[in-house]
């Protein structure tokens, strides 16, 4: 239930503004309700974000925790079609990538 009401306040609350005028419209009670929902809904997720930090540092402490890693034949895929003068957009449609991800790419290169 917690997780439909963080992901739909945002949207009721620009609904309730759009319809009624702005907070001065609301009914006291219906504000109070709002406003200790979307507390819940705030101390919720950052107890979550909390937990999940310290489950990553548990896990590197452990030696399990590497994080993403890079994808070695994607990128040098991306360096060699941009070596052989391919325009970005032609290489980020044929790979999926995004243009800060061949920019990236290009850089490491570039420094090495």
């Amino acid at each position: 239930m917690a997780i439909a009401w963080r992901i739909q306040i945002p949207e009721v609350l620009n609904s309730l503004m759009a319809q009624t005028g702005g907070w001065g419209e609301i009914k006291p009670c219906a504000k109070l309700w709002l406003v200790r929902g979307m507390g819940f809904c705030r101390g919720d997720y950052q107890d979550r974000k909390r937990r999940q930090a310290q489950g990553i540092e548990k896990a590197k402490a452990a030696g399990k925790f590497r994080g993403k890693q890079p994808n070695h034949e994607r990128n040098s895929l991306i360096a060699e079609m941009i070596g052989k003068g391919i325009s970005w957009s032609s290489v980020c449609a044929a790979t999926g990538c995004s243009r800060s991800t061949i920019k990236r790419i290009m850089d490491e290169k570039k420094n090495k």
